[in-house]
């Protein structure tokens, strides 16, 4: 082979090995920013189990929804902060002089259980304690993640086309005139 035609090979390997990189590339960024691949600390999947346990339909567990609170609270919803799992796991250590970490899952919720009693019952227009705020916030996010997960909106919940109930009756006349809802009266513009 002449030094042009091996010049042209390598030119050419070289644009396939980066084509096959770029290709490659999508799946580990996405690998990297997904729920399933971020670390969640185990006291927070104890937690999501304490929650919403496993019945006669799947959990919290069962829903990932620990990775999902991970994932929201870094992204702020529910007015999370993205410290808010670490800063709960401070603020419970010393609200219950216990490492939440080491807690078994009974122990766990025999302090869960008054802690969120507190947080519910804390009279409105009073400041909130940091650390009933912060269960709260959690608990909140531990709800919303189940409820619009899979699991939990086809299992643990009951779709109910028209609420209350449906009569097809309709009183209809020779003259029938349309009917009317307030959006007939919207100005736009």
């Amino acid at each position: 082979m002449n030094s042009i035609e091996n010049q042209q090979r390598r030119v050419w390997l070289k644009q396939a090995m980066a084509a096959c990189g770029l290709i490659m590339a999508p799946s580990a960024v996405w690998a990297a920013s997904s729920p399933d691949g971020a670390t969640v600390p185990a006291w927070l999947t104890a937690v999501c189990d304490c929650v919403i346990p496993d019945t006669d339909v799947p959990g919290a567990v069962a829903a990932k929804v620990p990775g999902f609170v991970q994932m929201a609270a870094d992204h702020g919803l529910e007015g999370a902060k993205a410290s808010l799992i670490a800063q709960f796991e401070h603020l419970f250590n010393e609200y219950s002089g216990n490492d939440l970490t080491t807690l078994s899952e009974t122990r766990l919720e025999a302090h869960l259980e008054p802690l969120d009693s507190a947080a519910y019952s804390h009279p409105r227009g009073q400041a909130l304690p940091d650390v009933y705020a912060a269960w709260k916030t959690l608990k909140s996010l531990i709800v919303l993640g189940y409820y619009t997960s899979e699991i939990g909106a086809s299992q643990a919940l009951r779709y109910v086309l028209v609420p209350g109930r449906f009569d097809p009756d309709v009183p209809l006349s020779d003259n029938p005139k349309a009917f009317s809802s307030d959006w007939t009266g919207v100005k736009y513009g």
